[in-house]
């Protein structure tokens, strides 16, 4: 009972809560970034909306692990960025407005998308072990429920309240962390009898998504030629997925925690890897700009 409403009503509740945080932070005018920051928001958008299902597919592909192990590595692919993306754009001292326009653009995107490439995804791993597939009326209407519409409301109250928004936006932050930090939990001794097998797996294989979506977003936009700083939030922004909106569709709406474990031990290793990163960025930019204040005037 308690692990239904854990996964049933907490989890997605707490999600609409964290994107009504995350829209509360979020005006009009950071959709308009588009027309500013072009070319990055391309590169930044096809790497979180192309790349990612690709990458995913390939690493399945080459690890061939269990097909609920398949399946949910390919929905963390399927739903990119997040508010945690913005915390570490800040503190890599990367363009955050950038990393906010991506967040936000590409969570109004994947709900229209995830139900569709989900039940792609059961069909071609699952094949004909499985009965699941997602109603996609009632998959796209949960998702916009607790991603589109509390991100718009978010806007709304920023527009008419934004200082209350500044004081709520830090708990907001801290209850998503907390509140992804009992859901890994309860993943965890909800399938502890299989744990060391499903570690075992997902270890390497999230790792292996994790490492290499930050390098493919490394090399993409150095080769597109961002300025330094467009490029660490491309960076960030692509190699960071939004593990609670894929542990909701794989716990919530698919009721497969074996499906959750890739997104749960992913939610682990996006910091593992990802606050080197932003050390990394951080010193770099860090340097650039002591240098160019440096530089003597023409």
């Amino acid at each position: 009972m308690e692990a239904g409403i854990l996964i049933n009503v907490l989890t997605p509740a707490v999600l609409a809560m964290i994107m009504l945080g995350m829209g509360m932070s979020l005006t009009l005018s950071d959709f308009s970034r588009v027309a500013r920051y072009p070319r990055a928001t391309v590169v930044g958008l096809a790497g979180q909306l192309l790349l990612l299902p690709i990458l995913g597919f390939l690493l399945v592909v080459a690890f061939e692990p269990a097909p609920e192990m398949a399946v949910g590595l390919m929905v963390l692919a399927f739903c990119p960025g997040g508010a945690t993306s913005n915390i570490l754009s800040y503190l890599a001292r990367a363009d955050t407005a950038l990393s906010v326009t991506l967040t936000a653009i590409s969570s109004f995107i994947t709900p229209l998308t995830v139900p569709f490439l989900v039940n792609a995804a059961l069909s071609h791993f699952m094949g004909q072990e499985s009965a699941v597939q997602l109603p996609i009326g009632s998959t796209l209407f949960q998702i916009l429920m607790i991603t589109v519409v509390p991100i718009s409301l978010g806007i709304v109250i920023n527009h008419y309240a934004p200082h209350w928004c500044r004081r709520a936006e830090g708990p907001v932050k801290v209850l998503g962390m907390g509140f992804l930090v009992m859901l890994t939990a309860g993943i965890t001794w909800n399938e502890r009898n299989n744990l060391p097998t499903l570690l075992a797996d997902a270890g390497l294989l999230t790792a292996s998504l994790c490492v290499s979506s930050y390098v493919l977003a490394f090399i993409a936009s150095t080769l597109t030629k961002l300025p330094y700083r467009q490029k660490a939030s491309v960076c960030i922004e692509v190699g960071m997925q939004n593990a609670n909106l894929a542990m909701v569709i794989t716990t919530s709406i698919l009721q497969n925690t074996q499906m959750a474990v890739a997104p749960a031990v992913y939610a682990l290793m996006m910091f593992g890897f990802g606050w080197p990163m932003v050390l990394w960025f951080n010193r770099h930019i860090t340097a650039q700009e002591a240098g160019a204040a440096a530089a003597p005037l023409d």
